[in-house]
């Protein structure tokens, strides 16, 4: 994690020192399309954003990548392809895409699962009642009434 800055700064990730495995292939198929096959699989540490309390959430990511030096050629791959960009010495960042591949697989709200989690179902349901109550566009209904 140390190595990967950006998905250590992702909001909600907590720093660990759990290594990262990845496994990568790289070849050329039949049409020429340089490649880069991949399995990346990682335990993060992660906040709940219910309860603010850390759990630890596993990766498990297979991804293939066809290697493109444009945007043309990113637009030409086929569907099976993900393209990620070589870099201006038409060298492929390998750090950075095995980094956004982890990235992707983040959850957009990490949040334990309901039956782990301190809070339970009761209490998320008088809190969203709550919200329900204080509704600040209330007063223009009630001026809206007037005019008719």
């Amino acid at each position: 994690m140390a190595n990967l800055p950006r998905l250590a700064g992702c909001a909600n990730v907590l720093p660990s020192d759990q290594p990262i495995h990845v496994v990568l292939t790289f070849g050329k198929d039949q049409q020429g399309i340089v490649f880069v096959e991949g399995a990346v699989e990682a335990t993060i540490h992660l906040q709940c954003q219910r309860c603010m309390d850390p759990f630890v959430y596993a990766i498990h990511s297979h991804f293939r990548l066809g290697v493109v030096n444009s945007l043309d050629e990113a637009g030409a791959l086929p569907a099976s392809y993900e393209p990620v960009l070589t870099v201006a010495s038409r060298r492929l960042a390998l750090r950075e895409a095995v980094e956004d591949e982890l990235m992707l697989k983040l959850p957009i709200i990490a949040r334990h699962a309901l039956e782990e989690c301190k809070v339970n179902a009761s209490q998320m349901s008088s809190l969203n009642e709550q919200k329900e109550k204080k509704n600040p566009f209330q007063v223009l209904v009630s001026l809206k009434d007037r005019k008719q």
